[in-house]
């Protein structure tokens, strides 16, 4: 009879299988924290652009919000609370208007990996920015990787293959649409890229292509 604390001897089979099951655990349990950290972090991404809007805003070259995500109310409940769900597909992250009328309409996405990967963006998203960006905005992904961020218009995010060979880009990929990060204000300023005098709305022409 087997006593407490005596090893458990596992024949090479049962050995490889437990193995694997485990390997497959703690690889489900690895990337659920990751996911949790990009949530996390992507939130910190999106507090930072809101400044970037803020400042924006009061230099009188845009009005951008983030966009509400569709929800619909089911029950009234005490003390301001309620019970309800989301709604439909939500619209791009960010949406409004630059100086001179036109618009603009962008995804955030953040990773805390080396690689952004090109399906952070849904179909339903893609989509979305595809229609702005033929209709004639400014529409675009702003793209958070580690410590840096950039504004890739969809012209360019939608080509990744045909440019770069694949289907994430790295920061190096993306250098010349790194943008301006304000320290003081602790906003991404996502108009203004950093290696030159030129703004993400020059960059971004909209319109059939």
């Amino acid at each position: 009879m087997e006593t407490s604390g005596s090893p458990i001897l596992w024949g090479s089979g049962e050995k490889k299988k437990v193995e694997k099951i485990a390997k497959r655990k703690n690889s489900t349990i690895s990337q659920q924290w990751q996911n949790r950290i990009n949530r996390a972090q992507g939130g910190y991404l999106e507090g930072r652009i809101k400044n970037g809007c803020v400042k924006y805003q009061s230099q009188g070259r845009a009005e951008i919000h983030k966009t509400p995500e569709p929800f619909h109310v089911i029950q009234r409940l005490d003390g301001l609370k309620f019970i309800g769900n989301f709604v439909g597909r939500a619209q791009p992250d960010f949406g409004g208007t630059l100086a001179g009328g036109r618009s603009i309409h962008f995804e955030a996405k953040y990773t805390d990996t080396l690689k952004m990967q090109k399906d952070a963006v849904k179909p339903h998203q893609a989509k979305a920015l595809a229609l702005h960006h033929k209709l004639g905005a400014v529409a675009g992904v702003c793209v958070g990787i580690k410590l840096r961020c950039f504004f890739v218009p969809w012209t360019v995010w939608e080509q990744m293959e045909k440019i770069w060979g694949r289907k994430y880009v790295t920061a190096d990929d993306l250098a010349k649409y790194e943008v301006v990060f304000d320290m003081l204000n602790n906003a991404v300023c996502f108009l203004d890229y950093a290696r030159s005098k030129r703004s993400a709305a020059s960059e971004t022409k909209g319109g059939t292509t």
